[in-house]
């Protein structure tokens, strides 16, 4: 087997699983961005891979997908469920646990999202191995099903090392968003739905007890065998799923939803409803996908065509779409600006903050940064809206946290004018105006 593109990497891709957190994912600041179009343009974008690596992996992974003995990872049956359970908690999850059919060549393994993880680390590493050596490390079960916790039932019986090393992303507070969902969505006619398709054509979940020690040529192992019940449908289904969950054409990094009590990103949809996921924003979903379109042409279209969608998936999107999102490793509650909020500078203006379309200037003071903060040396200016005070840098100055966007922004000029297509961030103690 030969990889199409000479994909050869820099180490053997055994050594880049096992150094996988090195180097170390760059985390992000607190950011706004005003709509979607702001959104991938400042957050999306800048942290998309190379393009001629993902051109690489894109070849890889299909070409890897068609062969006839591939074990494709199949996200499913990753989340306690006490309806499944057989004798006691943990048996019911099957991440890792790998199933071989006895009338097909190809098999596959149960893993969740953290399986793309460790290729979407090595994309951002510019990394892309051999088709061999993906192949080799996927039959020896060398290349781990996923990272992160897990139980002593699961660990037991899973073939693929499910706790391996983490690569990364989610520590500096990102998660991988899919543009075409890997669990719905599917043209065939038995159904559109993953879960249903794998009980279907029976290679669902089973009986905890339906994986039994055995050994092959790379070790002992718990393993399930089965007769594939339509051996071409069932690897069409694999095919296209794998694609999807593993393909880099498909996805993109944003910041994680909420976990616990901890928050990564915080937006508005159309309906006004303040959501935590806008990795699962589907007008963000279609903006993505066009952008994709124009940046990879052919090679995108294509991939589309592989993954079963169903026609008309795809609705026009629209940049311009108001999501105003916050965003932070994790993001303080304390900076959310979700509606009016009152906050007192340490000059003493008092001002009840207001987020709007346009913001009409009354009044610009210029006031010394030691009267803000003992810190700033620099002078600052005071800009009186009709929707609240805030304050910006001096004109064509950079520091403080519009230090690494916009420079300050001469806001005299604007003084009985509407300004609309500003940005507004809480941090530091106060609230920063600038023009985007």
């Amino acid at each position: 087997m030969v990889c199409s593109l000479d994909c050869e990497g820099k180490m053997n891709l055994l050594d880049k699983i096992n150094t996988i957190d090195n180097p170390k994912v760059t985390s992000f600041s607190e950011g706004y961005s005003k709509d979607i179009q702001t959104f991938y343009n400042e957050f999306i974008n800048p942290r998309l891979p190379n393009q001629e690596i993902v051109s690489k992996w894109n070849i890889l992974l299909q070409e890897y997908a068609d062969l006839p003995d591939a074990i494709y990872p199949v996200r499913a049956f990753y989340k306690s469920d006490d309806n499944f359970i057989e004798t006691e908690k943990g048996d019911e999850l099957r991440r890792g646990f790998l199933t071989k059919f006895v009338n097909a060549d190809f098999s596959l393994f149960f893993t969740d999202k953290y399986f793309v993880d460790y290729i979407e680390k090595m994309l951002l590493d510019n990394y892309c191995p051999s088709l061999n050596e993906f192949y080799e490390l996927m039959i020896s079960r060398k290349f781990p099903a996923r990272f992160s916790i897990s139980n002593e039932l699961e660990k037991k019986k899973a073939a693929y090392k499910i706790d391996a090393k983490n690569p990364g992303l989610n520590k500096a507070g990102y998660t991988i968003a899919h543009i075409v969902d890997t669990g719905k969505y599917y043209s065939y006619p038995e159904s559109s739905s993953l879960k249903k398709l794998v009980d279907l054509f029976d290679f669902g979940r089973g009986k905890y007890s339906d994986w039994e020690e055995t050994s092959d040529s790379y070790g002992k192992l718990y393993l399930r065998l089965m007769n594939a019940k339509n051996p071409v449908k069932t690897k069409e289904i694999l095919k296209s799923h794998f694609l999807r969950l593993t393909n880099p054409m498909n996805y993109f990094l944003t910041p994680k939803n909420q976990k616990d009590e901890r928050t990564y990103n915080e937006f508005r949809n159309l309906k006004n409803e303040t959501k935590y996921n806008i990795a699962e924003y589907r007008n963000l979903k279609n903006y993505v996908h066009e952008q994709y379109e124009i940046q990879f042409g052919k090679q995108y279209t294509d991939f589309l065509k592989l993954i079963h969608l169903p026609e008309n998936y795809f609705s026009k999107s629209d940049g311009n779409e108001i999501i105003r999102i916050y965003y932070g490793n994790p993001l303080k509650k304390e900076n959310f600006i979700n509606q009016s909020s009152t906050i007192t500078f340490k000059n003493k203006i008092s001002s009840t903050i207001k987020i709007v379309d346009e913001y009409l200037i009354k009044s610009v003071k210029i006031v010394s940064g030691e009267s803000l903060n003992s810190q700033w040396h620099n002078p600052m200016q005071v800009i009186e809206t009709d929707n609240g005070t805030f304050i910006d840098n001096l004109p064509a100055k950079q520091f403080g946290f519009f230090g690494v966007a916009n420079p300050g922004y001469d806001w005299t000029s604007l003084i009985g004018q509407k300004v609309k297509n500003v940005r507004i961030i809480w941090t530091s103690g106060y609230y920063w105006i600038n023009i985007q």
